[in-house]
């Protein structure tokens, strides 16, 4: 009983991972779109940000774009979020598969992030303007 409930685990634990791109070099970051690369700097494969040599090369290559500034890494690493943040910024502190509802008019870009867990961001133009949860 104990060896087939620990098989089970084992491989719901191994699917819930297939989703990620594991990157295994820098050159396997640099082909990952912006959103794809901020939210891989979240995975939960090694417990999050700076947990595994593929989170640190995720990092790496969001430094080099200049994707998220250097005064949101802390907030990242205690995952909360601020007014102002970069849109990459929420994705690697928050990370997730949250579903995102998008507006485009001439006033830019309106996205709206809602979270499994009830939370909702918003976030104009790249910024995050609110949340409520």
């Amino acid at each position: 009983m104990f060896r087939c409930l620990a098989t089970i685990v084992v491989v719901v634990t191994l699917s819930g991972c297939a989703g990620f791109t594991t990157l295994s070099s820098p050159e396997a970051a640099a082909s990952l779109d912006n959103l794809s690369l901020c939210k891989r700097a979240r995975s939960n494969l090694c417990g999050g940000i700076y947990g595994c040599p593929q989170d640190k090369i995720a990092i790496a290559e969001i430094r080099k774009r200049n994707l998220i500034p250097d005064s949101e890494w802390p907030l990242i690493q205690a995952r909360k979020i601020r007014l102002g943040m970069t849109e990459c910024g929420l994705n690697a502190s928050w990370g997730g598969h949250p579903r995102i509802n998008v507006s485009t008019g001439s006033w830019g870009t309106h996205k709206q992030y809602v979270y499994d867990n009830g939370s909702y961001v918003y976030v104009e133009n790249g910024k995050v303007t609110s949340w409520q949860n």
